[in-house]
């Protein structure tokens, strides 16, 4: 019997059956969600799609279609070194923004310890003690500063190598 109602089922073949079932059994999470295991499937899938890509466009018009191929090598090439730089220059960004007010606030804390030390010979324990309480205070600031400026540098860093997929 001949079968010619491709538009219901097609024929498999075995060995893309074979790769189905072991993708289906390692990639088991839904890749439009944004857990680790979705994220895995996600790009796994699109690592698939370049290829398919590419081997039906260098499979298609023989001679063009090995040209575009290889076009399309390099733009993602040069589409990963331009995501480094960007990423590079962020993270260049985050650590001059985070650590110029930093500094200031670390000489503020120094000048206001002197101004202490200095005003406890002429005023007393009272202007000394607040003028240490408010350096402790600075001290305080400084260190959440540099808290959430590292949590900044870390996020900048896990996006720039979270896009670095292999073509």
């Amino acid at each position: 019997m001949i079968y010619l109602d491709y538009a219901a089922n097609t024929p498999v073949d075995g060995e893309v059956l074979d790769v189905f079932v072991e993708a289906t059994k390692k990639f088991i999470a839904n890749p439009n969600s944004s857990h680790p295991l979705g994220v895995l499937a996600k790009e796994e899938i699109d690592k698939v799609s370049i290829k398919v890509a590419k081997y039906a466009i260098s499979n298609s018009v023989p001679i063009v279609g090995g040209l575009i191929k290889d076009g399309l090598d390099i733009v993602a090439a040069g589409s990963v070194i331009v995501k480094n730089a960007l990423g590079v220059a962020g993270l260049i960004g985050v650590f001059y923004y985070v650590l110029s007010p930093v500094l200031h606030m670390i000489v503020f804390s120094a000048l206001l310890k002197l101004a202490a030390a200095i005003t406890d010979t002429f005023a007393g324990d009272t202007v000394a003690d607040f003028l240490t309480t408010v350096s402790k205070s600075v001290n305080y600031f400084v260190a959440s500063v540099l808290t959430v400026g590292l949590m900044a540098f870390l996020t900048v860093l896990l996006m720039v190598f979270s896009a670095n997929t292999v073509i």
